[in-house]
C-alpha cells in the first residue's frame, strides 16, 4: 500500500471479516464500513451478502479506497479551507470524516475556523477538547498532531 491515509485508516479502524455492531450501534464490517448508512450506495444484493457472510480483506480494502476517494471529493466541495491544507492535514480531516461522517466533521466548527485562519496548533488543540477525542483517544491524539505539524507521525 502506498497511500498513507489508507494505511492509517486500516490501523485505526481494524479489520473484521464478519459484521458487528460498532460503538454507535450500527452494523459494520471490513475496515469500519457502515452497512446501515451504506455511504457508497452498495446494491441490496451486495449488502445482503456482506451482512450474511462478511467480506474478505481485498473486498474491504477496495471499499475503503472507494470511500476515501469519495470523501476527498466531498470534503473538497464542502470545506473552503480544503485547498489551503497540505495532504497530511487533508488526510486527517478525511480520517475524521470516515469515523464521524461528513456531517459530524462539519460540527467541528471551531477546529475548522482555526484551520481557515491558518492556526493549525489551535485547531489541533480544539480537536482534543471534543467528546470524539474522549471516545477515540489515541486516534484523536495522532490526528491532532497531524493537523498541528502538517506531517504524518
Amino acid at each position: 500500500m502506498t497511500d498513507p491515509l489508507i494505511e492509517q485508516l486500516c490501523r485505526h479502524e481494524g479489520f473484521s471479516k464478519t459484521p458487528y455492531l460498532c460503538t454507535a450501534g450500527f452494523q459494520t464490517c471490513g475496515y469500519g464500513y457502515n452497512l446501515i448508512a451504506n455511504p457508497l450506495r452498495l446494491s441490496a444484493f451486495e449488502l445482503a451478502g456482506y451482512r450474511r457472510t462478511g467480506m474478505t480483506r481485498p473486498q474491504a480494502l477496495a471499499l475503503l479506497i472507494r470511500q476515501v476517494a469519495e470523501l476527498r471529493t466531498t470534503l473538497a466541495g464542502k470545506l473552503p479551507v480544503w485547498t489551503k491544507l497540505n495532504g497530511a492535514r487533508q488526510d486527517a480531516l478525511c480520517n475524521m470524516a470516515l469515523n464521524l461522517g461528513v456531517k459530524g466533521l462539519l460540527n467541528f466548527k471551531r477546529t475548522l475556523s482555526f484551520l481557515e485562519l491558518g492556526e493549525h496548533q489551535q485547531a489541533a488543540e480544539e480537536m482534543l477538547q471534543s467528546k470524539w477525542a474522549g471516545q477515540v483517544k489515541g486516534r484523536a491524539i495522532e490526528l491532532s498532531r497531524q493537523i498541528a505539524t502538517g506531517r504524518y507521525a
